[in-house]
């Protein structure tokens, strides 16, 4: 395994000098929140903490960004769970359901409808579920464009009236039956709200006792309009790839002040798998990638260093110390800060330290070079 630390998760958790020390990661730890200079402890995976002069051949200070193999969405073991490799819609499919009235609620609907003027209007309602432990989700103001006959059936609809859920729910006084279909399309909220749809759309398919509750015309109070048991499963539960990501992006606002849109577009495997990796990052300070070889550009005295320190051709413990990383989610950058890659047995091949040689051979100050790495197996 190769491994890779964040300053970023130092950062955030304490403005204190320290170095911590991590048998199993190698850990930035800061001057200050506001300082440029670093502390380093490097400890070597398999063995004991190396010395100085191990340190002084092994670790090499790179400009520019890591490569792009160590970015968030390859890290082992970030994936976003089952349907690897497909891409997250945006809308949950619709259904209409029926369910048992409770007694108590038909005069409700008549004092609401019939107190109007006219036969259909738009007003304001919530719709909430309360499950056998009394935890309540909610739904509140949506506006509604209400039909019908309070002595027959009314229906309360949502579809015109430019809000992320659709929402149709009849009321049949005669049968005693209450239908609710709905659609949820997250394209365009922002994360607070969609986190809102999606807790709701997972209480609904838990099941619970359902209640639509609105204000009295002329009093301006709560009043209640109608209530029904609702058994669980009656809704497909959401996504669950789908909650994962929008918890996991909840946690990245707050660690780093940004703020995302749900984009209008499915959301593809690799953008969830960015998502999860990133957020695991902001929790941890460190990733872990598989062990292939990879490539870094270097400035000449860089590739000068390597040179020396892998001339062996044998495995040698080596760290990558970079200026920092940005991850792009939504069209939103987000920085990482300075980042570590190391692994404990790392080699140049023959070919590549003679490709090494040549470029030197004929760099000139300021050049860029390519240098390739290849981790052990079993790095």
């Amino acid at each position: 395994m190769v491994k890779i630390c964040y300053a970023s998760h130092l950062l955030r958790s304490s403005a204190k000098r320290h170095v911590l020390r991590n048998p199993n990661c190698l850990r930035v730890a800061p001057n200050g929140l506001n300082s440029s200079t670093v502390d380093v402890t490097y400890i070597i995976l398999g063995g004991e903490p190396a010395t100085d002069m191990q340190l002084s051949r092994s670790v090499m200070e790179m400009s520019g960004v890591p490569p792009t193999a160590f970015t968030p969405g390859r890290t082992d073991g970030a994936g976003v769970g089952p349907g690897r490799g497909q891409d997250i819609p945006l809308t949950n499919p619709r259904r209409s359901p029926s369910f048992t009235l409770s007694a108590a609620a038909n005069r409700a609907v008549t004092i609401q409808v019939t107190s109007s003027r006219t036969e259909q209007r738009v007003m304001t309602l919530g719709l909430e579920i309360r499950n056998q432990a009394g935890s309540r989700t909610a739904l509140t103001d949506i506006p509604f464009e209400v039909t019908g006959n309070p002595a027959r059936e009314v229906t309360f609809n949502s579809e015109h009236q430019n809000t992320p859920w659709d929402f149709l729910l009849k009321i049949n006084s005669e049968t005693g039956q209450m239908s609710l279909s709905f659609t949820l399309n997250y394209s365009g909220l922002n994360v607070d709200e969609a986190l809102a749809a999606v807790t709701f759309y997972e209480a609904l398919s838990c099941g619970g006792e359902f209640r639509v509750h609105g204000r009295h015309p002329l009093t301006g109070g709560e009043l209640s309009l109608a209530r029904g048991d609702l058994p669980p499963g009656t809704y497909e539960p959401p996504n669950p790839r789908f909650v994962r990501l929008l918890k996991d992006l909840a946690l990245i606002q707050n660690m780093t002040g940004l703020s995302f849109t749900i984009p209008e577009r499915t959301i593809s495997f690799q953008d969830a798998n960015t998502i999860a990796a990133t957020a695991n990052v902001l929790k941890t300070g460190h990733a872990q990638y598989a062990a292939e070889p990879w490539e870094s550009i270097s400035t000449v005295e860089q590739a000068k260093s390597a040179l020396e320190s892998f001339a062996s051709e044998r495995p040698v413990p080596m760290a990558l110390h970079f200026e920092g990383q940005v991850v792009v989610i939504f069209g939103t950058y987000v920085p990482l800060g300075p980042v570590t890659l190391f692994c404990d047995r790392t080699y140049i091949t023959k070919e590549d330290l003679e490709a090494l040689r040549k470029d030197l051979d004929v760099a000139v100050p300021g050049s860029s070079i390519s240098i390739r790495f290849t981790p052990l197996a079993g790095c």
